[in-house]
């Protein structure tokens, strides 16, 4: 039983691994089109941008915490179960990439809305 949860903790961190990467590129190459000032008044003017993104940033902090004090639990041996352990180190990897990983989306999705020519309907309907 351990080791079908272990290779599915290692099956999802090498997914969640790619995804993080392409993540990444398309941002990186996403940011450089687009217009700075307008990708600026889009984040701070949206509260429901800052509110995600700091809510899953925490449970990407909490995350790596846990993970990193699993690992300081399991190197001192002070849990006696190596499954506990290990499960807490995989399910803490879990909770942090895919945290991560939707950050990343929020900011695509922001990206690409930004470098999308809005049409006059949408502009006189927010106004």
């Amino acid at each position: 039983m351990a080791n079908v949860i272990t290779m599915f903790f290692e099956i999802y961190n090498i997914g969640a691994a790619f995804i993080i990467v392409f993540l990444i590129g398309q941002i990186l190459l996403m940011a450089r089109r687009t217009d700075e000032k307008l990708l600026k008044a889009r984040i701070f003017l949206s509260e429901k941008n800052i509110h995600d993104a700091w809510l899953f940033m925490s449970i990407a902090g909490a995350g790596l915490a846990v993970h990193v004090l699993s690992s300081f639990l399991s190197n001192m041996r002070i849990y006696k179960s190596e499954f506990f352990s290990g499960f807490l180190f995989g399910i803490s990897e879990v909770f942090f990439l895919t945290a991560f990983i939707v950050v990343l989306y929020q900011w695509f999705q922001l990206l690409e809305e930004a470098k999308r020519p809005r049409n006059e309907n949408e502009q006189v309907a927010e106004e």
